[in-house]
């Protein structure tokens, strides 16, 4: 029994209080004896003495990292360092490394990486990430990691081995499907790494109401060229078809981008067989937080900061949001506890979490209490539900920090290709500010490109805007039709490009109609009250050299 009676700590005043703990609670990496034992130190017998304190620093992260995670009982690992390595010393071990393995002019810029078993197990003991690693057990600690594709490699018995660190929950969900669906999908063990493509030849381009004529480019993907806006329009008119006649349940998603990204060349990598699955240099679709990351790992000051300044950002959506938990009558219907106007209590049957309908990307939490408010001569006030559904509140906070400035693990896509056709013509420019301005490119659209993903039901973990916010809370994502494509870890940074089935060019001749204006896109404060929220509560960090301001368009 709480009494809840006289002065009340509301939901925002406690998250303030939270917030502020959270942030003192930050290791500093000048605090303390650096030799001193810490709590971790069992767990890093392995790590070189000369790294044991960064390592132990990282991993002193550990609330942080549960706070900043993305999606409960998913193992992608988000923000936690892989390594103790400083940047010099990390890029020439990976020069000598790829020397040793016969690459011939090696260099440190072709995205390869280090993993450190220990640290990796530390983060998640339960987990156990590196048992399907069947390296010899005098292997250093240290092992060769391939971060966009999530391969771990070691030299043994004359060769290079790898084995995937990816999410292993992808693999299992695909091999629960029925048989006839993994047979579309799963005819090769490639094939789990282009979901899209499969999907696009095998069940989305026979059901096809009109026939079209695609090639593949160098990076395996299908491609089709419009000449026109009207082509453009019929040929998403077919795909959705198509989609609802799949006995797949296959959603299609558009992103559009002003240029096309690849992976880097790893020619001289394929040739002495250290990473040949990089035969073909695959189309990268790299979160914003992993385009970012590295840069703030040499220094661990700047990693502390970075880590405010994240916690910051979702400190800036819950306090917009509110109280981050639902409540429902005793028979599921929507409701909003009575005001308390004199004494009370409260008694509390909390339960665990229950079988959900919700999507993929809300899976895993959703804990619930059942509270009873009585008087003070015992009646009844309020009975209700109380449902933490942590993925949910997880997600929504996901969604503004992608759409207002922060980096986040997913990415952005829409179901409108208007939406799509705006980001793939036009040029956005960020200043430090947060002071956006746009411009169109000029015709023709040579580089430009909407990617087509085919998303099937339950094997990624995706949401659409109008299950997180309104438009009264949110208007930006729901301007732009988003939903938020996620899937992408810091164990495989380049997850969502398995979803790409379909890659749109143009023509030189094309021309784009009915787009909208910028402004509209990216509504101002005066329309936008997340916006004008976030804008309020944003203070820009002075300790990094790169901070992530909430990003909008004035008049």
């Amino acid at each position: 029994m709480n009494n809840i009676a006289g002065q009340i700590i509301s939901c925002p005043q406690q998250r303030v209080i939270h917030h502020v703990m959270d942030r003192a609670r930050l290791p500093a990496f000048d605090a303390g004896d650096g030799d001193a034992i810490g709590p971790y130190d069992g767990m890093l017998d392995t790590v070189e003495v000369a790294y044991r304190r960064r390592a132990r620093f990282f991993l002193s992260f550990g609330m942080c990292f549960s706070q900043l995670g993305t999606l409960p009982g998913e193992l992608r690992l988000s923000i936690e360092p892989l390594h103790p390595l400083p940047d010099l010393d990390h890029n020439q071990r990976i020069v000598d490394l790829l020397r040793t393995l016969g690459v011939k002019t090696p260099t440190d810029d072709q995205g390869l990486s280090f993993i450190s078993r220990s640290m990796v197990n530390a983060y998640n003991p339960a987990a156990s990430l590196f048992d399907n690693v069947d390296a010899p057990s005098s292997h250093p600690d240290l092992f060769l990691f391939d971060p966009l594709t999530g391969f771990v490699m070691w030299p043994q018995d004359g060769k290079i081995r790898n084995t995937w660190l990816g999410n292993q929950r992808d693999l299992v969900q695909l091999q629960t499907q029925p048989t006839a669906i993994k047979d579309v999908l799963l005819r090769g063990p490639s094939d789990h790494f282009c979901l899209g493509r499969s999907l696009m030849m095998r069940l989305v381009g026979p059901l096809l109401p009109r026939r079209r004529v695609v090639h593949d480019d160098d990076a395996g993907i299908p491609t089709l060229v419009v000449n026109d806006q009207a082509e453009l329009d019929g040929l998403v008119d077919d795909l959705r078809i198509a989609c609802e006649r799949s006995p797949l349940k296959v959603s299609v998603v558009f992103r559009g981008q002003s240029r096309e990204h690849r992976l880097p060349d790893r020619r001289n990598l394929v040739a002495a067989l250290v990473t040949p699955y990089s035969d073909v240099r695959d189309h990268s679709i790299v979160p914003s937080l992993y385009r970012h990351y590295d840069a703030f790992l040499n220094d661990p000051n700047h990693f502390r900061a970075f880590a405010a300044h994240m916690l910051d950002w979702h400190f800036y959506s819950d306090m917009a949001f509110g109280d981050p938990v639902n409540y429902f009558t005793l028979d599921g219907q929507p409701y909003l506890p009575k005001p308390l106007t004199g004494p009370a209590a409260a008694s509390c049957q909390v339960f665990a979490g229950d079988s959900s309908d919700l999507p993929r990307a809300f899976d895993g939490v959703e804990p619930h209490s059942v509270l009873t408010v009585t008087g003070s001569d015992g009646s009844v006030i309020d009975t209700y539900v109380k449902r933490h559904n942590l993925g949910f509140g997880n997600v929504r906070r996901n969604l503004i920090l992608q759409h207002y400035g922060a980096p986040t693990p997913y990415i952005d896509v829409t179901r409108d290709i208007r939406v799509a056709e705006w980001f793939a013509f036009n040029k956005i420019t960020v200043e430090p500010t947060g002071l956006s301005t746009s411009g169109m490119l000029p015709a023709p659209f040579s580089g430009s490109a909407i990617y087509v993903f085919f998303v099937p039901e339950g094997l990624a973990p995706m949401v659409d805007t109008e299950h997180l916010v309104t438009p009264d809370q949110a208007l930006r994502p729901h301007r732009q039709a988003c939903a938020l494509l996620g899937g992408a870890g810091n164990l495989y940074r380049n997850a969502v490009s398995r979803f790409v089935g379909l890659k749109i060019k143009f023509a030189d001749g094309f021309r784009p109609t009915g787009l909208q204006t910028a402004r509209h896109l990216f509504p101002g404060p005066d329309e936008d009250d997340m916006l004008k929220r976030i804008l309020a509560l944003y203070k820009a960090p002075d300790d990094l050299p790169k901070h992530f301001p909430v990003y909008w368009f004035p008049e």
